[in-house]
């Protein structure tokens, strides 16, 4: 099952960290939830609140895509963001404070280990709550949201066809060193870790990539591999961190010996069109990040790519499908690690 959950300007709404509260007055906050997230034991839930409170860069009316944040917290469960700005129409009619720069989180809590988080972009079907207008989030009293069971049963927007095409056009090298830093990061303590921007010249292109780096993986391996199509402020907004027993902490002390360091996105798109976030040409030795040229499909780091597995998962061909999809699907591996080669020689020997 998967919650939901949706945070906009309102006037009236709850607060899911006292109980589903309500709150009244006008201002960002939680118009209505599924009920039942509130005393969800495997959710951590002060990292959701924080989360669905922040705020992508756009431009109206040029740069207005929506953004998709994916999260997979050390605490279990995950959850998705479908971030969508919202265009200011000043001739707009309703009783509500008209003010531009509004914008609207829609999240789906729950177990995305049966599919990959990248079947839910543009899914109309999910994300519905950008289809009320901003009056209706000001007149219409909140009502609990249902829990949804049916999510895996969605159609992808992008096809398999679609992101075999993607990466043939010249982006093959560059999704194989993409999926070989990625093995190579999360072999190491998720302190030490490096993460990965992806610069490119549209949002579906960043969710090609995206899309393409998960194809790689197994839908269970996949879902612990957080992500951000886009992330203002990225540097800074992509770290926090967490307590002893792996739960957010809301003030950053890395001093604190108890305290330790993570990543809200171990990928994150960067829009060539955000003129807030695109600086991030020849990142330094030191950088927490590596860059993915998507604009020139070079990969600007090294890594190891001899292994045969990596021509298989940029083939995008039957048996890429169902070796990951399947075969590794089936073995008790949960997130990207360097096993996957060894089960790879088992599959083409079986």
């Amino acid at each position: 099952m998967f919650y939901e959950l949706i945070y906009t300007r309102c006037k009236h709404g709850f607060d899911i960290l006292r109980g589903g509260q309500a709150v009244t007055g006008e201002g960002y906050k939680v118009y209505a939830c599924t009920p039942q997230l509130i005393d969800e034991k495997n959710l951590d839930l002060n990292f959701l609140a924080n989360a669905v409170q922040t705020k992508q860069s756009y431009s109206d009316p040029d740069f207005m895509d929506d953004a998709y944040l994916y999260f997979a917290p050390d605490f279990r469960s995950g959850f998705m963001i479908d971030f969508h700005p919202v265009i200011y129409d000043k001739n707009a009619e309703g009783n509500y404070s008209h003010r531009p720069g509004n914008f609207l989180n829609h999240v789906l809590i729950g177990d995305y280990s049966e599919k990959y988080p990248f079947e839910l972009f543009k899914n109309k079907k999910i994300w519905n709550a950008r289809e009320k207008n901003e009056a209706y989030y000001y007149e219409t009293d909140p009502s609990d949201l249902c829990e949804h069971g049916e999510i895996n049963n969605y159609k992808s927007y992008y096809t398999f066809e679609d992101i075999k095409a993607f990466v043939a056009d010249g982006r093959v090298e560059a999704l194989a060193k993409t999926v070989s830093f990625l093995i190579t990061q999360f072999e190491k303590k998720p302190e030490n870790r490096k993460y990965l921007v992806i610069k490119d010249e549209s949002s579906e292109n960043i969710e090609k990539w995206i899309a393409a780096v998960e194809c790689a993986f197994s839908p269970r391996i996949a879902a612990a591999i957080p992500f951000a199509t886009r992330m203002d402020n990225f540097i800074t907004a992509n770290r926090y961190t967490i307590n002893q027993t792996g739960k957010f902490v809301l003030n950053i002390n890395l001093q604190d010996p108890k305290q330790k360091k993570r990543f809200r996105a171990m990928i994150i798109g960067v829009d060539t069109r955000d003129k807030s976030n695109n600086k991030t040409e020849n990142p330094p030795a030191g950088s927490p990040f590596v860059l993915l040229n998507g604009i020139d499909k070079k990969a600007l780091f090294e890594a190891d790519i001899s292994n045969n597995f990596f021509r298989l998962i940029t083939s995008f061909t039957d048996e890429h499908k169902y070796f990951c999809r399947v075969f590794l699907q089936k073995q008790n591996i949960n997130s990207p690690d360097k096993k996957i080669f060894n089960l790879y020689k088992i599959f083409l020997q079986a």
